[in-house]
């Protein structure tokens, strides 16, 4: 068991490591790609499999290959989903999530209106499980961000969810979310100054991000 536990840190400190070189841009899509693909062979649980899906379908959106994220999108799900059937936990709920909410991105209003209900339950049941699991907390507030009023969308309480989440004990690309989910919303509100605040400390954290730089721009446009 120790062993087993040893493992796994050992895969989230690495993976961890990626994540933060590749959002600095530090390491391209690509070479973002091949380390997953290398740490594939190496005999992963299904949620480390979950994980390891998860960040290269992120890394082929990010490549703008569109067909082939949703498609490890559907694979982190998928072995998500596993996991779940062995120990039900948390986490795995938030990767299905994490990992629906870009499928939904990607494939436009009407697979939206059918399938965002069950994402947010998802991220709802993780929270049900541990309510200190920041990254489901930080997709439920996307998700009241984002969605028409209509559909139970709430800009403040998103806003206020976003606020209060400490993510001091979290790695650094969760406080990277949440700042740029909150520089968004604020945008959304048309809290120009807020939504720069945010931008500006969203940078901070991977000076070099792409998106965040973009953000910054439209933003101080």
């Amino acid at each position: 068991m120790i062993i087993l536990l040893l493992l796994q840190l050992t895969f989230m400190n690495n993976l961890n490591s990626q994540i933060d070189l590749w959002l600095n841009n530090q390491i391209t899509n690509l070479e973002v790609i091949d380390y997953l693909i290398e740490e594939e062979k190496k005999g992963l649980t299904n949620y480390e499999l979950s994980l390891n899906y998860l960040l290269m379908g992120r890394a082929y959106l990010a490549d703008e290959n569109s067909k082939t994220s949703i498609e490890f999108f559907e694979k982190s799900i998928d072995f998500a989903t596993r996991a779940n059937k062995k120990k039900e936990s948390s986490d795995n709920y938030r990767v299905i999530s994490e990992a629906g909410s870009y499928i939904m991105l990607q494939k436009g209003i009407p697979y939206i209106i059918k399938n965002s209900k069950d994402i947010n339950d998802q991220a709802l049941r993780s929270l049900e499980l541990d309510k200190d699991n920041i990254r489901s907390s930080i997709i439920v507030a996307n998700g009241l961000i984002n969605a028409p009023k209509f559909f139970g969308g709430d800009i403040n309480q998103g806003i206020s969810i976003l606020e209060s989440l400490d993510t001091n004990q979290w790695p650094k690309e969760v406080e990277f979310d949440r700042l740029i989910a909150l520089s968004n919303a604020y945008e959304k509100k048309k809290s120009k100054n807020n939504a720069i605040n945010s931008a500006k400390l969203a940078l901070r954290i991977y000076p070099n991000n792409k998106k965040a730089k973009e953000l910054l721009l439209t933003l101080e446009g």
